[in-house]
């Protein structure tokens, strides 16, 4: 599939400091109109999975209105969810 049609590419970036372990995964593909044109810029989709002692999180951004969250929006939002484990652990 070429890229001009919807083609996903995946990568890992840095993920320290989130409950005892995480991984960071961005999803991009370009960005499709209404008719599946491609508009000339990505989609970007972050998801972060957050290990707190036996549980496991997913936290999976879509977004708003087509648009991507930035990436320090995801960093607390994951904060939040690893101050809630541990307050729900404790």
């Amino acid at each position: 599939m070429s890229r001009e049609l919807g083609e996903m590419y995946q990568r890992l970036l840095g993920s320290d400091g989130y409950g005892d372990e995480s991984v960071l995964l961005e999803t991009r593909r370009p960005n499709l109109d209404i008719n599946g044109d491609p508009t000339g810029g990505d989609e970007v989709r972050l998801v972060r999975v957050i290990r707190v002692g036996d549980v496991v999180t997913v936290l999976w951004e879509i977004g708003w209105e087509t648009g991507s969250s930035p990436r320090t929006q995801v960093d607390a939002d994951s904060r939040r969810a690893v101050a809630a484990i541990e307050a729900w652990l404790d």
